[in-house]
């Protein structure tokens, strides 16, 4: 059953929403007019010039972050260097069997950089 005509408006809801009417069982059976047909074309192919421009137009401002973040990235790789002869705590990554690792310390050291 197709959906009421709204009469001030002259569209259902669905066609208002969507851009066309529902396809009833019928409707897939029994082939679309010329007309129809071409509607249905001309609409799909404006729907996928918008999709792809909204697609492009996303991919150019998340390259512009990616560049930006990478470039923090990189500053903040590159101030925190160490020379030789430098004290470093190291983060504790194991764990000694039988002990809960929660209650070792976190850091060694300080250990001294040699290279």
């Amino acid at each position: 059953m197709p959906s009421p005509v709204c009469m001030s408006i002259s569209f259902t809801a669905y066609h208002l929403v969507l851009g066309r009417e529902v396809y009833t069982p019928t409707d897939l059976v029994i082939p679309l007019s010329s007309h129809e047909a071409q509607f249905v074309t001309e609409y799909y192919h404006i729907k996928k010039q918008i999709i792809v421009s909204v697609d492009e137009t996303a991919r150019k401002c998340l390259s512009g972050c990616h560049a930006h973040m990478k470039r923090d990235h990189h500053v903040r790789f590159c101030r925190n260097t160490c020379w030789k002869d430098d004290l470093l705590y190291v983060l504790n990554m194991s764990g000694k069997k039988g002990k809960a690792k929660k209650l070792l310390p976190q850091w060694i050291g300080p250990g001294v950089v040699e290279k």
